[in-house]
């Protein structure tokens, strides 16, 4: 596949990092076609009109339930619960965009809604704003913002940053803790939910974690030694106890295995012999042992 394609630019930039794939993303824009082209960005001029609209809508929101919170005698109590309640899937709404207002007043808000991402020209998102509000103070949160304009971060890049900034563990750790995993009910069950889980498991550390062209080797070699904090550190230090730990869950893991394994053959080779010679060499070969079949009415009737 030719390296300017644009299936090619599409696959480099799923991997890229941030600095990179704003490199791609105009080198695609630049091959397409004039028509393409001039639909692509009077799209990306609405989304752009839509993202900003967006944020003044959540800002809004946000006023209001904040007044519907403090005005008990007007709105009666327990107010915004009920209406989160109400909103079921849409219920953590009311309290990001309380959030939202109480994070940015008026002039801030208009300040957020002028920032272009540097590369893109597109505004920040709501997805970014969820990020940003969890700061509380506001010279920080100003510093992030701007790297965030200044790298093209995700949401979710923004995120990492301010975790490992915080010497908070990353999605990667805290991904593994979760509800308790459910237990097989038989044997064969189990070997199945092993069998299918396990392969999952190796390709992750095989084709992401270590992978010499874009794994986390690669990916320290690529970072900005300016960039390097001491929650790094942290997060090397509780992923190394943790694969040290399923070091030793493997090692135990396979014992069980070689146990279980060394006791089938001797329970099938048992079974072999009293069967007699020709079963146990179908065994020996693999083959299922042969079962008698079952009677049925027309056997029956034969007999």
């Amino acid at each position: 596949m030719a390296e300017n394609s644009p299936l090619t630019i599409i696959r480099k930039m799923a991997r890229a990092k941030p600095a990179e794939r704003i490199k791609l993303r105009k080198k695609l824009i630049d091959g397409m076609m004039p028509a393409l082209r001039k639909w692509f960005e009077s799209v990306e001029d609405r989304i752009t009109d839509m993202v900003q609209r967006g944020l003044l809508f959540y800002w809004k929101i946000g006023s209001e339930a904040n007044d519907v919170r403090s005005d008990h005698k007007k709105y009666g109590e327990h107010a915004i619960e009920s209406c989160v309640a109400a909103l079921q899937e849409d219920k953590s709404v009311l309290y990001k965009a309380v959030r939202f207002f109480k994070a940015y007043d008026g002039d801030e808000l208009k300040h957020l809604l002028s920032l272009r991402i540097q590369g893109t020209g597109r505004p920040i998102l709501w997805s970014h704003v969820i990020v940003l509000i969890t700061v509380e103070n506001k010279a920080k949160r100003e510093v992030y913002t701007q790297k965030l304009i200044q790298h093209g971060w995700t949401d979710e890049e923004l995120n990492e940053y301010i975790k490992r900034e915080r010497g908070q563990p990353s999605s990667v750790v805290a991904s593994t803790r979760g509800r308790r995993p459910k237990v097989p009910a038989t044997f064969d069950k189990m070997l199945s939910n092993m069998n299918e889980n396990s392969a999952p498991f190796e390709k992750r550390f095989r084709e992401v974690w270590l992978n010499d062209s874009h794994g986390v080797l690669r990916r320290f070699n690529d970072t900005d030694p300016s960039e390097i904090t001491a929650g790094y550190i942290q997060e090397i230090d509780a992923i190394d106890t943790q694969w040290a730990s399923t070091i030793e869950c493997l090692n135990l893991g396979r014992k069980h295995l070689a146990q279980i394994r060394k006791r089938a053959v001797a329970n099938l080779q048992q079974r072999s012999r009293q069967k007699g010679a020709a079963d146990a060499e179908a065994l020996a070969n693999g083959a299922p042992p042969r079962t008698k079949p079952k009677a049925t009415k027309a056997t029956m009737a034969v007999e």
